[in-house]
């Protein structure tokens, strides 16, 4: 669900994710954007973990995500 659309600069909603297991995790994501030298910076913010383990296993995760969509996008995929 969409907490907050603040167009052209911050994108906040909540995000569940079904685990391999069958349990559900849920928490926030905030996409924030600035202009920066004629392009535009994006800063993403994940909150709400309840472990480290979960979080790091994101930090992990989301790298990998953004490269596979940026393929995805440019036509390399």
């Amino acid at each position: 669900m969409f907490r907050v659309i603040d167009r052209p600069r911050r994108l906040a909603f909540d995000t569940t994710e079904t685990r391999l297991d069958g349990s559900t995790l849920t928490f926030e994501t905030e996409f924030l954007f600035e202009p920066q030298e004629g392009r535009t910076l994006m800063t993403v913010i994940q909150r709400g973990f309840p472990t480290a383990e979960l979080r790091d296993e994101h930090r992990v995760g989301t790298p990998r995500a953004f490269g596979r969509f940026d393929r995805v996008v440019t036509g390399e995929a």
